[in-house]
């Protein structure tokens, strides 16, 4: 969490690398993830955006998604940390009319691979 000289605060999170779930039984939940160092160099080479930074709301009660890929990144942060109720929430926020952008694509591709996820 960043704080501004007027106050003003935000969250600074990395963009996300190839992770995935450990296996597990199947009754068991964890947010325990296993990250992919082997492709991290190929992925932040695809890159153009290395972190993003949410704008909290003066509530402090929500984040501003900025941009598309800021949103599907707070996405799939939300999925992989089983906040199942406020990826709900988020979904209306990314949306586009127009062709993804690489940044947008990978998050996308990062998203597939929880359609096997059992959370």
């Amino acid at each position: 969490v960043l704080e501004g000289l007027d106050g003003n605060l935000a969250v600074l999170t990395p963009a996300s690398l190839p992770v995935r779930r450990p296996t597990a039984e199947w009754n068991h939940l964890t947010t325990a993830l296993v990250f992919n160092h082997n492709e991290d160099h190929l992925r932040l080479r695809e890159l153009s955006v290395r972190q993003y930074l949410y704008p909290v709301h003066i509530s402090s009660m929500f984040l501003f998604t900025p941009t598309l890929s800021s949103a599907l990144n707070l996405l799939l942060l939300r999925f992989l940390n089983l906040q199942h109720g406020e990826v709900f929430r988020l979904a209306d926020c990314c949306v586009s009319d127009t062709a993804l952008l690489p940044d947008e694509a990978l998050i996308f591709d990062q998203l597939r691979l929880l359609a096997n996820d059992v959370s």
